[in-house]
């Protein structure tokens, strides 16, 4: 995945800190997800000008992000380098071709070659058990029946023992009832929005969702509806806010 963002400064505008700010956090979003960015655009910064202030802090910014500006000739007939293709260090631009401004507007059209990268990341694998699948009164009666519920335990036996026989016992009692087998994770993409409510408001669906599951009452599908409604309404609030 590929992230573009396309800057547009404005007809004979001069950027302002806002749009440093902006900018600035633009980028460090996506440095948190880890993909490709390119930057492209007119900016309506002389970034040729090493004495122009806002070249200076435009190239400040690139450089904390380790990102390269690729374009090195004017892109304005008159004069200036304003439209600009920025990416990370090591993505490579190739056939970077700048065309003589003036042919369909005062600005240069720029094209070059971006390298199209794509991986599948491994899909991470995992041990389950289907406990929901499980009847609760046969497994409670097999932990009764067993040497821990019967109370069948040496009384000589040292605190390792016990809870040797403890994890022993237990486990062979889920090896029959729900016996494990693996299962494939759905890799999701990062949510930086996701906060501590989100997280809230996903538990007590997903526990409305069990009760539901259980009971199959009308009540209790009322109640899973409105909390799924309300994590939606609150998800996109802060997803779009952010």
């Amino acid at each position: 995945m590929a992230a573009a963002v396309n800057l547009q400064a404005g007809f004979y505008s001069r950027v302002t800190s806002t749009f440093f700010d902006e900018l600035s956090s633009t980028l460090e979003t996506l440095v948190v997800h880890g993909c490709p960015v390119v930057v492209g655009g007119d900016l309506n910064v002389h970034v040729e000008d090493p004495s122009d202030a806002s070249a200076a802090r435009l190239s400040d910014l690139f450089h904390a992000m380790d990102m390269k500006q690729h374009v090195t000739q004017p892109t304005h007939q008159a004069g200036g380098t304003l439209d600009l293709i920025v990416t990370f260090s090591d993505f490579n631009v190739d056939n970077l071709n700048v065309d003589p401004p003036g042919a369909v507007s005062d600005h240069s059209l720029i094209t070059c070659n971006l390298p199209y990268r794509w991986t599948t990341p491994p899909t991470p694998r995992r041990r389950v058990r289907s406990w929901r699948t499980v009847d609760r009164d046969a497994l409670r009666q097999a932990i009764m029946d067993s040497p821990l519920g019967c109370g069948k335990i040496p009384a000589s036996a040292t605190a390792d023992e016990l809870f040797a026989m403890y994890d022993r016992t237990l486990r062979d009692i889920a090896d029959q009832f729900a016996p494990e087998h693996t299962v494939q994770s759905k890799l999701r993409p990062l949510s930086p929005w996701f906060d501590s409510e989100c997280r809230a408001i996903r538990r007590n669906c997903r526990r409305l969702e069990r009760l539901y599951r259980r009971t199959r009452s009308a009540a209790d599908g009322q109640a899973l509806t409105a909390a799924q409604r309300h994590r939606s309404t609150v998800f996109k609030d802060k997803r779009d806010r952010y």
